[in-house]
Parts: C-alpha cells; sequence; structure tokens
C-alpha cells in the first residue's frame, strides 16, 4: 500500500522567508559597519578643515604681531629645569568635555603640522578643557610656546586605527623631516634632530639641546605598546604667514 507524504510548503516557504530576512538583516549591518566609521571620519575631517581655517582666518585679520619675531624672542625668558633632559608625565585626562564651552575654549591656539607624513592639526588652549590626549593632540603643561626663547614645545597624541589616532603616521617620519608649528602669525619651522623609543611608565624623559628652541612629539611607539617614540625637533626658521 502507498505511503502519501504531504508537504506544508507554506510552513517552509515562512522558514525560507525567515532566513531571508535574517541575511538580508546581516548585510544591512554589515554595510553599515564599514561606513559609519567612514562618515564618522569624513565629518571628524570637515569639522577639522573648518576649524583650521579658522584659525588662520582670525591670525589674518589681526595684527598682534608687529615686531620681527628676533625681538619677541629675545623679550622671553625661559629656563629649562635641566640643561639636558626633563620629564613629562603622560596620562589619560579622565575629565569630560563639557558641553556650551565660551567660545574662547573652542577655538585653535596653534596648528602643528608634519607636512612629509600627512599631519596637520589644530591645538586647542592649554587651559581648554578640549586640551586632552583623549580628544585631540595634547599640548603638554610643562610645555612652553613657540615664542618662548630656548623653550620646548611638547605634543602628545595616541597612535593607532580610533578616531584620535591623531599621530599615527608619525612612524614614517624621518630624522631632518620639518615639523611646522603656526601661532600668533609666526610660522615656526623646526627640523627633526632626534627620535629615540622611552619605556611606557607614565613619565617620558626629554633629551634636547636647552640652548635651542625645540618642539617635542610623543606617541605610542607601532606594534610595541609598551613603549613610546619621543621625537625632538629644533627651530631652523620662522616666517610670518
Amino acid at each position: 500500500m502507498e505511503k502519501k507524504v504531504f508537504i506544508d510548503t507554506h510552513r517552509n516557504n515562512h522558514k525560507l522567508k525567515k532566513v531571508y530576512l535574517i541575511g538580508i538583516g546581516f548585510i544591512v549591518l554589515g554595510i553599515l559597519c564599514f561606513l559609519v566609521p567612514i562618515v564618522h571620519k569624513n565629518n571628524n575631517a570637515k569639522i577639522e578643515k573648518e576649524l583650521i581655517n579658522d584659525f588662520f582666518a582670525d591670525a589674518d585679520s589681526t595684527n598682534e604681531n608687529t615686531n620681527t619675531i628676533n625681538n619677541t624672542l629675545a623679550t622671553v625668558k625661559y629656563i629649562d629645569a635641566n640643561p639636558n633632559t626633563s620629564n613629562v608625565a603622560i596620562a589619560d585626562n579622565t575629565s569630560n568635555a563639557v558641553v556650551g564651552l565660551e567660545e574662547e575654549y573652542q577655538k585653535y591656539n596653534m596648528v602643528v603640522e608634519v607636512e612629509s607624513v600627512g599631519i596637520k592639526k589644530g591645538i586647542y588652549p592649554l587651559s581648554s578643557p578640549y586640551n586632552n590626549i583623549k580628544y585631540n593632540v595634547q599640548l603638554m603643561e610643562t610645555s612652553t610656546m613657540p615664542d618662548c626663547k630656548n623653550g620646548n614645545v611638547i605634543l602628545a597624541a595616541h597612535n593607532g586605527t580610533s578616531s584620535v589616532s591623531f599621530f599615527d603616521n608619525l612612524k614614517n617620519a624621518k630624522l631632518s623631516d620639518t615639523v611646522n608649528l603656526y601661532y600668533h602669525g609666526i610660522k615656526y619651522i623646526y627640523k627633526l634632530v632626534n627620535i629615540y623609543d622611552v619605556p611606557k611608565n607614565g613619565t617620558v624623559e626629554i633629551k634636547r639641546d636647552s640652548t635651542k628652541s625645540c618642539v617635542t612629539l610623543i606617541t605610542c611607539k607601532s606594534k610595541d605598546k609598551s613603549k613610546q617614540v619621543v621625537y625632538i625637533g629644533e627651530l631652523a626658521d620662522t616666517k610670518q604667514y
């Protein structure tokens, strides 16, 4: 006697539809995971460009720097704590950015540029809550400003693939590359003279010639998170911008 087999096509179609919808959902989720970081990165780049444009526009509209750079440097006295080295504490500040800050805290006070590796980033004033390695390139508390004679501008930023890894490309920098600082109408041009590793233990030893004006860039070492890399630049030239 023949057995009759009944197939519930409606139920099978329902299962297939469910699998199809789940597959579509995973595809959409994958596309979003791919696109969201790109959109976020492009949006940040747009904001950064606007802030830097505002920085240079403000410099063009004011004439605060009426003296020559040599006169400016000569009027500032700077004494290094140690003839050749100094220690800088490096730590992630856990304070959060504040919504509704005064406009002065939201504007860049300086711009750092390492043209050879494609770095150009605005720097907030030392007193701004946004001057924090969690959000931006951080101007360290022990830093001086570029117009201090024989001073040292100390900047630190993350290395890696996150949205705040502003010094990731520093790994491609070489000795004699140029680091530019734009500050109060003057472009300070530094040449890299030393690149060295230090242990990542909360402080960084800075080895520099205290008879020269310097810039120091600090970031984590690629592929070795137990170390940091220090880049020392010495002032080579100044120009108005």
